[in-house]
Order: C-alpha cells, then sequence, then structure tokens
C-alpha cells in the first residue's frame, strides 16, 4: 500500500537544524525524526522514507502530523532530563554535582580539571556503577 498525505515544508534555517540533529543527536529517535522530516520535504515517499527509518508507514505519517504543527518541537523525544533509568540516586547527584563544582583535588584526583576518565573512575569509587 502507499500512503499518501500532505506535503512536509521545511524553512532553510530549519533544514540546518535539522541537519544537526540528523547528525549529532545523543538520541536515535531525534536522528531518525529528523532524517525522516528531511527525505519528507524533499518529496520522498512515506512508505519509503518509513522503510529507510525502520519505522511503521503510520509511525512517520504521526511524525510529518506533529512536524506541521509544532515545527522543531516535535523532533524532541521527551527523553532529556529522564532518570526513569539512572544508576544514581537523587542524593548521588547531587553529590557528584557538588564534587564537580570544586577540583578534583580535593577529591583526591591528581588534576587540574576533571575529565570523564577520571569522573567515571571517581564514581565506580565512590558509589560501585560504571
Amino acid at each position: 500500500m502507499i500512503a499518501v498525505m500532505e506535503a512536509v515544508v521545511v524553512e532553510e534555517h530549519e533544514w540546518s537544524a535539522l541537519q544537526v540533529h540528523k547528525a549529532k543527536s545523543p538520541y536515535k529517535l531525534m536522528r531518525r525524526k529528523s532524517e525522516a522530516i528531511l527525505m519528507l520535504s524533499e518529496g520522498v515517499g512515506v512508505d519509503v522514507v518509513a522503510r529507510l527509518v525502520e519505522r511503521a508507514t503510520r509511525t512517520v505519517m504521526e511524525w510529518a502530523r506533529d512536524w506541521r504543527r509544532d515545527r522543531l518541537s516535535s523532533i524532541c523525544t521527551g527523553h532529556v532530563g529522564n532518570n526513569n533509568a539512572s544508576k544514581i540516586s537523587q542524593e548521588q547527584e547531587k553529590e557528584i554535582l557538588e564534587a564537580l563544582s570544586r577540583p578534583p583535588s580535593e577529591q583526591g584526583i591528581a588534576a587540574e580539571f576533571w575529565n570523564i576518565h577520571d569522573l567515571a573512575g571517581w564514581m565506580h569509587e565512590r558509589f560501585g556503577i560504571e
């Protein structure tokens, strides 16, 4: 079945933002939504887009509907700030933020500035997580 839908229009400034999301978003869903909207705006059929972004045609049509209504904000997944799968408690997060606000030397780390490797080691040592 070939689905037919209303055209998707992307303004030039939106095109640039979608390209950035497609290439650099930390969330696969945001990358796929961006790619889908870009392809739809170029006239690629919704069935083809759905296959390429590995989603149902109906889902891609919903993304297009959301795009027409909400524009760039429709790309956001709602996952940002979601701590449901977090391995640290809120208290531990506060402790980590407090530690990051001070030089690592105050935590016994021989470094002038925090880096990911040092932070990961400190968190593993402090909380037993990786």
